[in-house]
């Protein structure tokens, strides 16, 4: 795989990459002693999300040197990868990555002398979260203490952290759970302006606590769009940094599960909640109730997710309270008035943050596009998305498809065809309100009139009745 994408300097090709790099040390745990398996490898697949710890890797081996049998290879075992790419603009971008072997699965053998087998490999912190466990107090923020539980437990250094602190506080006691389990125990209620925070690695080599605010205050990373023909080319003599550009911005394959369902957005609270709390130390039970906030709420696109002529029994949707019920434990003077408990923090900021990450599911698509060292997890992109059926010079844009779109996912895959990125995308809102929808006029029986008038208009074509 390696020879294949072994490129000359300033590569114009926005899927070449380089293999420089894979190196795996045996578990005799010295610094010299690691094999080198750039040439065995088949192919490289990494994976990041919004919704996981830590970055996964799955590396694909063709083993005709009986590595297995040599080495010992049983898990636990370091992997150095180092790719890289030199682009048109002068620049080297490049991946470094220090991985450990999870798993050794997949094994085949498709022709003498040789087997092949898969080694699934993990960040080192997600493995060391496998061999520790918390009891102890803890108290004041919820940034700070996931930080430190990221430098202390899990071995994380500094400078690779990005953690915000501006998260809210609270005391209590961790239950005996693994440091992973225990931040995500915390994320519960990690509150920014009544959004959501995601703890998550990126392949560029940072550890991330950032909430959904944080996230759609900054400016869309690049335009993304599905022209069937490309504009700029080396072969008319184009700049080559512009043909490199509008590769690397060209969706190469779009889909969708779609799961448009107001049906289960209603049932995750994105409408309307309410949580049900029993103080014991007062011998209350408050109820706080929640519902769908839109305006002067910072989102993806200017229109939210859902009509406002949307109703069931009788009533808008948005008077509907009871979608999704919480029911929390507290006892608010456990620490007195100045400091609250875990279970007193969560209120009605709770509860819209739970509506804001279920609603980024309005909408979902996978794309892929050219390998991009820059594009990081967390980012927004804006997607062109041409209209279903179009024709002639013309491109119309498709509303209810394009718009902002936040990078919730990432699966990177090195192949001998070249380096691509399948993006998991949402969003949370259109670029078009749900309310302007197109209305049917009934002429002569015929149901489709004034869609096709619409259609004339937007083609330009001539129609005739």
């Amino acid at each position: 795989m390696s020879n294949y994408n072994l490129h000359t300097p300033n590569t114009s090709k926005a899927t070449v990459y380089k293999l420089n790099a894979v190196d795996l040390y045996t578990n005799l745990n010295s610094e010299s002693q690691y094999i080198q398996l750039r040439n065995s490898v088949t192919n490289i697949v990494i994976k990041e999300s919004l919704f996981t710890n830590g970055i996964t890797a799955d590396i694909g081996i063709s083993d005709g040197q009986s590595i297995l049998e040599a080495f010992k290879l049983g898990g636990n075992e370091k992997i150095i990868l180092h790719i890289s790419r030199s682009e048109v603009t002068g620049e080297t971008k490049e991946y470094k990555i220090t991985l450990y072997v999870a798993e050794i699965n997949n094994y085949s053998r498709t022709r003498i002398g040789v087997q092949n087998y898969n080694l699934k490999c993990v960040s080192e912190y997600l493995y060391a979260n496998q061999l520790i466990t918390l009891t102890r107090s803890f108290e004041g923020s919820y940034g700070n203490i996931i930080k430190d539980i990221c430098k202390t437990n899990l071995k994380i250094s500094n400078d690779k952290l990005d953690i915000s602190t501006s998260t809210g506080v609270a005391k209590g006691i961790f239950p005996r759970i693994k440091p992973l389990s225990a931040i995500q125990w915390l994320l519960q209620n990690c509150v920014d302006d009544g959004t959501p925070f995601f703890f998550y690695e990126t392949i560029q080599g940072k550890v991330k606590l950032k909430s959904y605010k944080e996230l759609l205050d900054q400016g869309v990373y690049a335009k993304y769009n599905n022209h069937p023909f490309t504009k700029k080319s080396l072969a008319k003599t184009d700049k080559p940094v512009d043909a490199f550009n509008e590769e690397l911005r060209k969706i190469r394959s779009l889909s969708s599960d779609l799961n448009i369902s107001k049906y289960k957005s209603a049932s995750e609270g994105v409408f309307g909640s309410q949580s049900l709390n029993i103080d014991i130390a007062t011998k209350t039970k408050p109820t706080v109730e929640y519902t769908f906030i839109d305006e002067e709420k910072k989102k993806l696109n200017p229109f939210k997710s859902f009509s406002n002529n949307l109703k069931f029994l009788d009533r808008l949707i948005t008077d509907h309270k009871k979608g999704k019920n919480y029911f929390i434990s507290k006892n608010s003077l456990a620490y007195g008035d100045n400091l609250k408990n875990y279970h007193n923090d969560f209120g009605q900021n709770n509860l819209e943050s739970s509506s804001r990450l279920y609603n980024l599911n309005a909408l979902t698509k996978d794309i892929t596009v050219a390998g991009d060292f820059d594009l990081e997890l967390g980012s927004i992109i804006d997607l062109y998305i041409i209209r279903a059926g179009a024709q002639g010079k013309e491109i119309p844009k498709d509303l209810y498809l394009s718009g902002n779109y936040l990078v919730t996912g990432k699966i990177h895959t090195f192949t001998k065809e070249g380096y691509f990125i399948k993006l998991k995308i949402k969003k949370d809102s259109f670029i078009e309100s749900a309310d302007d929808i197109l209305k049917i006029t009934r002429n002569n029986n015929e149901s489709w009139y004034v869609y096709r008038q619409w259609i004339c208009l937007v083609y330009r074509t001539n129609w005739r009745y």
